[in-house]
């Protein structure tokens, strides 16, 4: 815990030293830090993510004179104040004490809308904008530098010094890596004869999105004519990614590339020569290295061999689903309150619920219809927004990619997703602001 707390005082200095940077930069290098890595373990626990979060907010009060900053209106104000409502609505009829409850709201807030207003008041010119897609390419080498590590030695050694250096008990439900020297197995997690890797996450789904998610902005990057990084290292970000997304071994990330593919590029382009032949290279190359591999495919509408692998199968999702409309219904207004989950999932009657595998089983015994339809507002409001300056079928392609993983598997990192549409908003924002004359430049310095 000590080397987190170094850490900690590092990006704490460099904080102090330049807040806006330090901001941009953050973005990005929160997703090496899970939920496990904390710099307080006892109740109440502080993550380290929340606690650079939280010193970014105080220092934004304390600094912000001295910096140029995007004073444009919240890209999320709409969808923050429904929540803010729906939460608050949510925690008055809580079954979970109020304490508890209201401490993870104000955590939540902290780490999702706020941290990502921040951000937008960070992003000002494009300048900003290429030191936040060069900080998450240096990220993207980390990450799958150690899912690939992961994957080859069946070890990981950054995940490793995490659980020894966490009490077990505390960190039950935020990291699901065991150590193999620790486990029965005596081996990492496997599904059709390929690791199931962590990365620096606490679940290796979370691996896999964050990796798809990242690949929609460097792919969007990539087929812009006037993006701010070279176009080589762009494509190379986008072969990582995408390795990554295999190498998590889940299905949830697979599901949405077509749509963020196809988002961003025109049908016909995927008969490129060149992807065409890179397409057949990987193929052959899973075909030699990880023929199981293509079962995931097959799981998706086989239950038994979803069953076989490991994975969640069309049964287990109709079991959660009838607890969770079940949960639903004992207040189907209001909901039972943020966190009332935990606290059902200790009834032996409702453990088919599992891990709530969806936004939806998250969302309606806890937040009710009130937080069902908050959580639409949110993707009405970022269609709405990204309308004015991106294309259809750009935004459709990401938000249908982004809730079909939500709605498989749970809900998304919002600071990362957030992150990279408040990037492509101010990107085009700045684009279309250089083509109108001086004088008409709408966009102001705080």
């Amino acid at each position: 815990m000590i080397l987190y707390w170094i850490i900690f005082l590092i990006i704490s200095f460099f904080a102090i030293k330049d807040w806006k940077r330090t901001c941009i930069i953050w973005m990005p290098l929160h997703l090496l830090f899970n939920e496990s890595v904390c710099l307080k373990y006892t109740s109440p626990a502080i993550s380290f993510v929340f606690a650079v979060d939280f010193l970014l907010f105080f220092l934004f009060y304390v600094k912000k004179r001295k910096y140029q900053l995007n004073n444009c209106t919240y890209f999320f104000k709409t969808a923050f104040i429904a929540y803010l409502i729906s939460y608050g609505i949510s925690m008055l009829f809580s079954i979970v004490p109020f304490t508890e409850v209201f401490a993870n709201t104000i955590k939540y807030f902290i780490q999702n809308f706020i941290i990502v207003y921040l951000f937008q008041r960070a992003l000002y010119n494009k300048e900003d904008i290429k030191l936040f897609l060069k900080t998450g390419l240096i990220v993207v080498a980390l990450i799958i530098s150690l899912g690939l590590y992961e994957t080859i030695f069946k070890d990981n050694p950054v995940l490793d010094y995490v659980y020894l250096n966490a009490p077990k008990e505390l960190i039950l439900g935020k990291m699901y890596y065991v150590p193999p020297f620790v486990s029965y197995t005596e081996a990492v997690s496997m599904r059709f004869g390929l690791v199931r890797a962590y990365s620096f996450f606490g679940i290796h789904i979370a691996f896999g999105c964050a990796s798809i998610l990242l690949f929609y902005l460097y792919f969007y990057f990539y087929n812009q004519k006037n993006n701010p990084l070279n176009k080589k290292w762009l494509l190379l970000g986008c072969i990582l990614l995408i390795t990554g997304v295999f190498m998590c071994n889940s299905k949830t990330p697979l599901l949405a590339i077509p749509f963020f593919v196809l988002a961003t590029i025109k049908p016909k382009s995927l008969f490129n020569p060149k992807l065409i032949t890179s397409f057949i290279i990987l193929i052959i190359l899973i075909s030699i290295y990880a023929p199981e591999y293509f079962n995931n495919f097959k799981a998706i509408f086989d239950s038994k061999l979803a069953e076989q692998g490991g994975g969640s199968n069309t049964s287990m999702r109709i079991q959660q689903f009838e607890v969770g409309l079940n949960l639903f219904c004992m207040n189907p207004l209001w909901g039972n309150g943020v966190g009332a989950i935990g606290v059902f999932m200790k009834n032996a009657s409702n453990a088919d619920l599992l891990g709530a595998e969806s936004s939806w089983l998250k969302i309606l015994p806890e937040r009710g219809l009130i937080g069902a339809i908050v959580y639409l507002i949110l993707y009405q409001q970022i269609y709405i927004k990204l309308k004015t300056v991106l294309k259809k079928k750009e935004i459709i392609g990401f938000l249908v990619g982004l809730m079909i993983m939500e709605t498989a598997t749970g809900f998304m990192d919002f600071a990362l997703y957030g992150s990279i549409i408040i990037c492509l908003y101010r990107f085009q924002q700045l684009n279309k602001s250089n083509n109108l004359p001086q004088t008409r430049s709408s966009y102001k310095v705080s």
